[in-house]
């Protein structure tokens, strides 16, 4: 069996991520603080979700719900959720659902995303 291969966040999905922590909630500076000292891994299925590996020593996150913050893209060629999962006080996904989609699975610029 293969092992999950981790890596630190590209540029590109950082940019997302800190886009998302444009808006004020509920335990977003210990989440800022968790995914820099995190590795993700992707999904398999191309969709461009990430799997967050934290360290167990990290405080954390005091969120009122399981998504405490997400965003949403729409565009002539794609629309797109991307929503923020927090597991136990600790990030454990960036998922990108896709409801319409050009076909190229390319992970959306920053600045077409509207944080709610």
């Amino acid at each position: 069996m293969l092992e999950k291969q981790y890596r630190k966040l590209t540029e590109k999905e950082f940019a997302i991520f800190e886009k998302l922590m444009e808006k004020d909630f509920s335990g977003r500076d210990v989440i800022q603080e968790q995914v820099l000292l995190s590795e993700v891994t992707e999904h398999t299925d191309g969709s461009g979700t990430l799997f967050f590996k934290i360290p167990t020593t990290v405080k954390k996150a005091e969120v009122k719900q399981r998504v405490p913050v997400e965003g949403r893209v729409e565009t002539e060629n794609v629309t797109m959720d991307i929503l923020l999962h927090v597991l136990d006080g600790t990030v454990s996904e960036l998922e990108f659902v896709r409801y319409k989609d050009d076909g190229n699975n390319v992970l959306p610029e920053p600045e077409l995303i509207v944080v709610e």
